[in-house]
C-alpha cells in the first residue's frame, strides 16, 4: 500500500507564495467569465495572481 507523505498533505494548496493568501481563490471548475468578474471586483486578488506568476 502507498503511505501518504505528510509533506504532500501540508503542501496541498498550490500556492507558491511564502505568505498565506488572505484572498480566497476561485474554484477551478468555475467558468472563466465568472473568475474574470471576481478578479475585476477584487484588486487584491489580481495583485496576488501577479505575485504568484512572478514567483513561478
Amino acid at each position: 500500500s502507498v503511505v501518504p507523505v505528510p509533506e504532500a498533505v501540508e503542501d496541498s494548496p498550490p500556492t507558491p507564495s511564502p505568505s498565506p493568501d488572505p484572498v480566497p481563490q476561485p474554484e477551478p471548475n468555475l467558468s472563466p467569465v465568472i473568475r474574470q468578474g471576481e478578479t475585476l471586483s477584487h484588486p487584491e486578488w489580481r495583485q496576488t495572481k501577479i505575485d504568484e506568476m512572478c514567483a513561478l
